[in-house]
């Protein structure tokens, strides 16, 4: 099997409003992911679980790719949460992972009917910390290192994606996938 080089000035995505070189996001995506670290040091950085699950309930765009990035850079992992599911099943689902972070688009459906599960998670607004990396010119661009969050000296046990299926019984059953890839 070949393996291509990635040239950093390639386009990497193409959004309706913008287009991002790799350079350009692999810089945006390691900003954002220091700002939400900056967010987790004011907060619990892990659930009861002891993994540091970050909620994203964001629509499928070129915001949803950065922070999954920014949130794998940090060795966290995220949880999709989509919120034209059944609002019980969101509220049971969020309950039950306990994600320490929600990251939301606040042009989409509304967090409000999941207060009772949300009062122990922060929930910020993706466009709020897209203008905070934005207006952050401490972050050199050849600086591209990011201070993982606590957890596993291996960053390959650490969580990196937790996925819910329906569960036999109705109720939603979390899987928690690792950072591991094998071939």
């Amino acid at each position: 099997m070949a393996i291509g080089r990635i040239n950093r000035d390639h386009t990497a995505i193409i959004d309706e409003d913008h287009s991002y070189t790799f350079h350009e996001f692999d810089l945006l995506s390691t900003k954002l992911a220091r700002i939400i670290r900056t967010e987790l040091s004011e907060t619990s950085t892990t659930n009861p679980d002891g993994d540091t699950v970050i909620g994203l309930c964001l629509p499928p765009s070129s915001k949803f790719i950065l922070s999954v990035f920014a949130i794998l850079k940090l060795g966290a992992a995220y949880i999709p949460l989509d919120l034209h599911f059944p609002a019980e099943r969101v509220k049971r689902i969020v309950e039950n992972c306990r994600p320490v972070i929600i990251i939301t688009d606040s042009h989409g459906p509304s967090l409000g009917d999941l207060n009772s599960g949300l009062n122990l998670t922060k929930v910020l607004d993706i466009d709020t910390l897209l203008m905070k990396v934005h207006e952050d010119k401490s972050i050199e661009a050849s600086s591209n290192l990011v201070k993982p969050v606590p957890g596993p000296v291996l960053m390959a046990e650490r969580v990196a994606i937790v996925l819910y299926t329906s569960g036999s019984s109705g109720e939603p059953k979390g899987v928690r996938l690792t950072h591991r890839f094998d071939k």
